[in-house]
């Protein structure tokens, strides 16, 4: 099996193979993974939950069409992204994974959700600033999203990306083999 994740971010191919070795349909499967870092030509940072799913399920179909169009092709083609909204007046922070399979059926994963501290919220909101230079001048480290995220800082260091990607995955994956969704 095939899996190609769109991504050179370490914390999230670690997610999707820890995933694949919890997940019962996967763990005993020989799988191969193709890593791609192709460019988004969008920001980064989706504001809503509506243009974040938009978006993972366009760049999963993206690389889909790239990898074969290079007579490469995968079983499934994953895109993960970690985006922020505004519900009312307080800013979160979520993880979506979008997987798609050979027939272009896909299906979305969900990460759990973490409130964005107040100041990070208007530093988004209104100065449009990115993330994770915001993460790194905070903490003090360099590509903080390379690596454990701001949920680990924020959650005592309990959450990393990794973990919110590889529950994410597992969520996305499983409409594909599971008996309930045949």
């Amino acid at each position: 099996m095939k899996l190609a994740i769109w991504t050179k971010s370490p914390p999230k191919i670690q997610a999707i193979k820890k995933a694949c070795k919890k997940y019962p349909h996967l763990a005993w499967k020989d799988i191969t993974f193709i890593s791609e870092a192709i460019s988004s030509w969008v920001w980064d940072m989706p504001l809503s939950l509506e243009e974040n799913m938009k978006w993972a399920k366009n760049r999963a179909q993206w690389m889909k069409d790239l990898l074969e169009s290079s007579w490469n092709t995968a079983d499934y083609y994953i895109w993960m992204e970690g985006w922020w909204m505004l519900v009312w007046d307080q800013g979160f922070l979520l993880w979506v994974v979008c997987v798609i399979d050979n027939n272009c059926k896909h299906h979305y994963g969900f990460s759990n959700t973490i409130e964005l501290p107040e100041e990070i919220q208007k530093r988004l909101y209104i100065n449009k600033e990115e993330l994770w230079p915001i993460m790194d001048e905070l903490t003090g480290k360099h590509r903080t999203k390379d690596w454990e995220g701001c949920i680990w800082t924020w959650t005592e260091n309990i959450y990393t990306r990794e973990t919110e990607f590889m529950w994410a995955f597992i969520c996305a994956i499983s409409p594909f083999f599971n008996i309930f969704y045949k």
